[in-house]
């Protein structure tokens, strides 16, 4: 089983839990984008150029992209937020 400590993880208090949370989510939703941007091009690539399956995949595609881009967004706002409230989201690390 991996330990928390050894993927850069540790909870110590509300504020490491918080901080742990929003780093693996804002990845999650990387991830699983990018998995529906695949499988949104597999659904493309495989309709056979049937209109109900094309638009079932475009709608796959822009829902990833939308999703990506969220991820994108919210990587941009804790970034912001540690350089102006001068607190670690993204960098796990408690000293």
């Amino acid at each position: 089983m991996i330990q928390a400590s050894e993927v850069g993880l540790t909870f110590v208090d509300i504020g490491s839990i918080t901080k742990n949370a929003v780093k693996i989510l804002i990845g999650a939703v990387g991830i699983l984008s990018f998995v529906f941007l695949v499988i949104g091009g597999v659904k493309y690539t495989a309709s056979g150029g049937d209109k109900a399956q094309v638009e079932s995949a475009r709608q796959t595609i822009t829902y990833a992209v939308v999703g990506l881009g969220l991820a994108a967004v919210a990587y941009a706002v804790a970034t912001l937020l540690e350089t102006i409230l001068g607190i670690k989201i993204l960098n796990v690390a408690i000293t």
